[in-house]
């Protein structure tokens, strides 16, 4: 006598569906759960070895042995002029620049929160200049910072470098009159300031005899004396 096969399977599938009504609802829930996790492992051991074929691919596309022994040829005066330069836009003062070996050190005094802008600066003034380490020393009573930089130029990295487009000097009177230039210090509308300071969102960056420049992220302002008469008036 032959057996159904199917008979034979349905007291296994009885067996089964009874042991599973049977169990905790903390097995249950582990054997609902069970199968979610093995499709999640499955799909992201597909995704990753995708992801490191295309990564070896790309790697495989580029020729990375013309960059390995490239080596820093360009201008040291045109290099610490564009840290000098970098460093003047912080309003940071640089104490000392010296080359050794293609280890670029840079003493510079400023607040600590432009200390990353300046990094950014540094970083994309070409594909080889790489901050290799920063010492901080003690603020003054002006909550000025000492830095010591060591810029490294003995590698080149591929980095998008950004051109930084200088803000066009606008002439203006609009909201702001320049009163008086004495000294280190300057009159606009009826608050004095010196360098470093700011009105409003503008950073007073430069003064000359007859004229001051401000700044931000946007724009340059210059403002020229307007009447020296008012001098006359506030003493």
């Amino acid at each position: 006598m032959k057996i159904n096969k199917n008979m034979k399977q349905q007291p296994m599938l009885t067996y089964l569906n009874n042991k599973f009504n049977d169990s905790s609802f903390k097995i249950k829930i582990e054997l609902y759960i069970l199968p979610l996790m093995f499709f999640y492992l499955s799909y992201y051991l597909l995704i990753n070895t995708n992801n490191e074929k295309e990564s070896m691919e790309i790697r495989n596309s580029i020729d990375l042995s013309q960059y390995e022994n490239k080596k820093f040829e360009g201008s040291f005066l045109e290099l610490f002029s564009s840290i000098e330069n970098s460093a003047k836009q912080l309003n940071m003062q640089v104490k000392s620049l010296n080359n050794k070996i293609n280890i670029v050190e840079l003493k510079v005094d400023g607040k600590k929160e432009d200390i990353a802008k300046l990094i950014k600066k540094i970083e994309n003034i070409n594909h080889f200049t790489q901050i290799d380490s920063i010492n901080v020393y003690g603020k003054n009573s002006f909550d000025i910072y000492s830095f010591d930089f060591k810029i490294d130029l003995n590698k080149y990295y591929i980095k998008k470098l950004h051109k930084e487009e200088e803000n066009q000097v606008i002439t203006t009177k609009a909201n702001y009159e320049l009163k008086a230039i004495i000294a280190n210090y300057i009159l606009i509308n009826d608050k004095w300031m010196k360098i470093g300071e700011n009105i409003d969102d503008l950073q007073l960056i430069d003064i000359n005899k007859n004229f001051v420049i401000l700044e931000n992220d946007n724009q340059k302002l210059k403002l020229e004396l307007v009447n020296e008469e008012y001098l006359k008036n506030i003493y």
